[in-house]
């Protein structure tokens, strides 16, 4: 094993996704199919809606976003045709009922309003495969949700929503899900029953001290479970072949399963920082990390198979109680940065030399303890 002015770390991603919304330009509608009445005023929102003329009345986009509306018409079902509705930044605290009858809609993007709920009969929109209700004031989720069966974009970002619903968890299409920034305390079994397909799943920021197995999950690539109060590893089950983000940082973490990493071969950036870990299992070495952030922790060695990773290029380290460093480092030449600054490292300084001489090489940083 072992002998005896820094950059920050990556941000944690706590962004909310908008890519459903990207940049649409404002002003008169881009074709005869688009209503583009985005930034045009309440007014205009409003006119639209009561007095659509016959051309209008076959738009598959409508889109309405920051015209500070407060209540939109219920005369909205008239546009029957729509695939896409964009109300976000507005200030309407809630949906009519008659948005359920838009059965061809695709897109319903209401992020950034001040929802206090969705209508009951959501589940109507059966053709609906993006759903953007992110930083709103939701505190729960209607049972109709299991009747979204298209839906592969659910994202509720930043609402109060305390319990998930199993119904959320029959939405077997998704491939998406963002429920973080809620004050979910229990991830339940049914909650995510038919979450098979799901690629992306962000449960961080919550109040999380229970979560369900996510061995189902074989399709998952990435996984963000940071700034909950999670004692354990999440359960990935036997092996989980496609996921590469993993992100637990800010939990309550003391330790990791010898096993733990073995089913992750494709896992290359892994995000562990401010839990309570002392030591990490040798089964990572066995993964594709090319980033590792661990520290603020209270480790006090390192495995040799992770020094020895010829992936491995981004270590951040520091904060936590190593003495020592696996020899292993001198001979790894694809470090790229490191930190190990505040760990009490006696010695060990030729593996010092040879990490910082491998980061120069690399035109990246080294920072020592």
């Amino acid at each position: 094993m072992g002998c005896g002015g820094s950059k920050e770390p990556p941000t944690e991603h706590t962004e909310a996704k908008t890519t459903a919304t990207a940049n649409e330009p404002k002003g008169p509608s881009d074709s005869s199919s688009v209503i583009n009445g985005s930034g045009r005023g309440a007014e205009f929102a409003a006119d639209i809606c009561a007095r659509p003329t016959a051309a209008q009345l076959q738009s598959t986009e409508l889109l309405l976003a920051e015209n500070e509306l407060v209540e939109l018409p219920a005369t909205i079902s008239v546009f029957s045709a729509l695939i896409k509705l964009d109300l976000s930044q507005n200030h309407l605290t809630a949906l009519p009922s008659s948005i359920c009858s838009l059965v061809s809609l695709q897109v319903l993007d209401v992020n950034d309003n001040q929802l206090k709920s969705l209508p009951d009969e959501i589940g109507s929109l059966t053709a609906l495969e993006t759903l953007l209700v992110y930083k709103n004031a939701l505190t729960a989720l209607p049972e109709s949700l299991s009747g979204l069966q298209s839906l592969q974009e659910i994202n509720c970002f930043n609402n109060k929503i305390l319990k998930l619903p199993p119904a959320l968890g029959q939405l077997a299409a998704a491939e998406e899900v963002n429920l973080s920034a809620n004050k979910v305390m229990k991830v339940d079994a049914g909650a995510i029953a038919s979450w098979t397909s799901v690629k992306v799943l962000n449960f961080y920021d919550c109040r999380i001290l229970q979560l369900a197995s996510l061995a189902h999950m074989q399709a998952l690539k990435e996984l963000r479970l940071f700034g909950n109060q999670l004692r354990e590893m999440p359960e990935l089950g036997s092996s989980m072949p496609h996921l590469t983000i993993l992100e637990v940082s800010r939990n309550q973490i003391s330790s990791i399963p010898d096993t733990f990493f073995g089913g992750l071969p494709q896992l290359s950036y892994l995000r562990i920082s401010g839990n309570k870990l002392t030591s990490l299992p040798a089964s990572v070495g066995s993964t594709a990390l090319e980033t590792l952030l661990v520290d603020d922790n209270a480790l006090t060695e390192l495995p040799g198979e992770l020094a020895a990773m010829s992936t491995i290029k981004v270590l951040l380290i520091n904060g936590n109680a190593l003495t020592s460093l696996p020899s292993e480092f001198g001979a790894n030449p694809t470090i790229t940065r490191i930190n190990l600054k505040g760990n009490p490292i006696q010695g060990c300084a030729e593996t010092l030399v040879a990490l910082q001489s491998a980061c120069n090489k690399n035109d990246g940083v080294f920072v020592g303890p």
